[in-house]
């Protein structure tokens, strides 16, 4: 079925040529935009899935005193959840005015195809999301040194790796104290760790 998408004669013959290696690099590069932009507390705008984005909230450490920590956060696509009856607990992306788009130049560069060609490898893959939801199944689309979007049947889960996590706030007291807001948060919410 999944190569059914990708190899079907009515497709742009630059994307028949793709092998699967390089439509792993190409989500490998999309994957290191999305981490490096969340770093730098921009929110990323994934065409046909949703926007990711970093909160800063004040949370009680352990030893009780107030830190800062940043939290990432993901936003699926209202269409995608209402269109497939998602049980997902939506969160708004709160003080993001702005919102990164994927750099398809930057990505065709980098992995020395065309842009369109990653452009029609983003399209695709949006569209395999879609059918596997369509078809009722169980899907993940893992973001390389970030995390995972997973959904099995109805349920959706944003998973962010623990490392990226700690890349984010430096060290293990604020990993513990955003690790303690997320299990917490998680009882009520499907979507955070």
């Amino acid at each position: 079925m999944a190569k059914d998408l990708f190899l079907r004669p009515h497709l742009c013959p630059t994307i028949e040529k793709l092998k699967s290696s390089e439509f792993a690099q190409i989500w490998a590069s999309a994957s290191r935009y999305l981490s490096q932009q969340l770093a730098l507390y921009q929110a990323v705008r994934i065409p046909g899935l949703g926007t990711f984005a970093v909160v800063r909230e004040r949370v009680a450490s352990k030893e009780k005193d107030l830190v800062v920590v940043e939290r990432p956060v993901f936003h699926l696509a209202n269409d995608i959840v209402r269109d497939h009856d998602l049980q997902y607990g939506c969160i708004d992306v709160p003080g993001h005015q702005h919102f990164e788009q994927l750099p398809y130049a930057q990505m065709a560069a980098d992995n020395a195809v065309s842009e369109s060609t990653v452009q029609l490898c983003v399209e695709r893959t949006m569209r395999l999301f879609r059918v596997c939801l369509e078809n009722r199944k169980d899907v993940a689309l893992v973001w390389r040194d970030v995390g995972m979007l997973i959904v099995q049947g109805k349920d959706v889960k944003m998973r962010f790796y623990t490392d990226f996590l700690r890349r984010l706030n430096g060290t293990d007291e604020m990993l513990q104290a955003v690790l303690e807001v997320g299990l917490s948060f998680s009882q009520h919410h499907s979507w955070f760790f």
